[in-house]
């Protein structure tokens, strides 16, 4: 320790006198090793959530720095899927019920060991729920008597349930995610017109259509940062379908285009700061993550700091840190994902002194490996030591900020 001490005390001040150059780099980390892990988000604290399995039997998983844990599933569940999880822990998706069951599909909340289902609307019992703020609201679906389909809200605490659709004329909606101003984003249709338009919804003006691309039909919202931005994809013409950036400041949708020669886009995720996360199609269905920067897109394959040869095939969600989940291709493998930014070792924005003291913690350790997330992300470079060359690597984004 007092080894670490001295190194830390003299680096920090090479660090401060020199500073270096700079350049988005990220670190991989596989999340799951079977290749059944789907991760659907990463909240602030670093905590994924995500489902595992095959078509109709999913258990759902909550990961983080290494510890890949099974949710508890209800025993009268065949199947259970996480789809968000907030700062405060909260966890929100759906558990599919047996064939017996009147109802097929209830959303559900977790709070630690405690699982609530959402309340209906109605007497139909079916729901799901995408998103959770971390205000404890909630963003889904949920369906009336019969089998109407309707965008829903529900209150932190009580539950009750709020229909946010429930406009004349809308036959069909759902919200899939909510940020902190409990502005809503998702896409809905009318009995007159089944093209799906995204729209926001808030609780002074209501449900708003944020429009399509020029030439297109359909637009569907994913995702919304606390700057009421909001991010999905647009689509209905013979371009295919694009991945979009709508500014509610000035009601301005963008069209955020493809990587150079791929035909479609999608958006998913969005951070505060306002980096989007997403992915390129091209004609043979294959595909790669990608990031739009300042209205810039780029293919996240290019950022990778490693010396195996992996393909990046989606980039699903982005916390407010910078750090990235999605999936990847390894020999042939595919994998659940989890992309840091080098150097950012704490669950802030700077690369600074917490960092350097955790890398110190943590040097000349030499059982690094996937399970421990590589000693926390301080084996910059994978080979299960932390060294030098670590050292090397995290001097070249110091004060880096995210």
């Amino acid at each position: 320790m007092r080894y670490n001490a001295i190194m830390l005390l003299t680096v920090a001040g090479v660090l401060t006198i020199t500073g270096s150059a700079k350049a988005l780099e990220y670190q991989i980390t596989i999340i799951e090793p079977t290749g059944l892990a789907y991760p659907f988000c990463i909240n602030d604290n670093g905590q994924i959530v995500g489902s595992i399995g095959t078509s109709n039997n999913y258990d759902s998983f909550i990961w983080k720095d290494g510890n890949f844990t099974l949710l508890n599933k209800p025993n009268d569940v065949d199947s259970m899927i996480a789809r968000s999880i907030n700062n405060s822990g909260q966890i929100v998706g759906e558990c599919l019920m047996p064939p017996s069951y009147a109802f097929a599909i209830r959303g559900f909340l977790l709070e630690g060991e405690s699982l609530l289902y959402l309340p209906p609307l109605g007497s139909n019992q079916l729901s799901t729920a995408y998103g959770i703020n971390n205000r404890g609201y909630i963003a889904g679906q949920a369906r009336e008597n019969g089998n109407t389909r309707l965008g829903c809200v529900w209150e932190p605490v009580t539950l009750n349930p709020n229909n946010i659709t429930d406009i004349v004329g809308i036959s069909w909606g759902r919200a899939m995610g909510i940020n902190d101003n409990n502005e809503a984003v998702g896409d809905f249709s009318t009995s007159s017109n089944p093209a799906r338009r995204a729209f926001i919804y808030d609780d002074v003006n209501g449900l708003r259509d944020i429009g399509v691309l020029p030439g297109q039909v359909q637009s569907y919202g994913y995702a919304i940062n606390n700057k009421s931005q909001v991010v999905g994809y647009s689509t209905g013409s013979p371009d295919g379908y694009h991945a979009f950036l709508y500014d509610d400041s000035n009601g301005v949708m963008t069209d955020l285009g493809t990587l150079n020669g791929a035909v479609d886009s999608a958006a998913y995720s969005i951070s505060n700061s306002g980096i989007i996360v997403g992915r390129s199609i091209w004609a043979d269905d294959s595909a790669k993550g990608c990031l739009w920067i300042d209205g810039q897109i780029i293919d996240v394959n290019n950022l990778l700091y490693t010396d195996l040869d992996w393909t990046i095939t989606l980039t699903r969600s982005i916390n407010n840190n910078g750090r990235i989940v999605g999936t990847g291709v390894l020999d042939g493998q595919g994998y659940a994902i989890l992309l840091t930014p080098v150097g950012h070792l704490n669950y802030d924005n700077d690369v600074d002194l917490k960092d350097l003291a955790i890398f110190g913690s943590s040097w000349g350790r030499s059982d690094c490996n996937d399970l421990n997330n590589w000693c926390g992300n301080t084996d910059i470079n994978h080979n299960g030591k932390v060294d030098l060359p670590d050292l090397g690597k995290l001097t070249e984004h110091w004060l880096e900020n995210k």
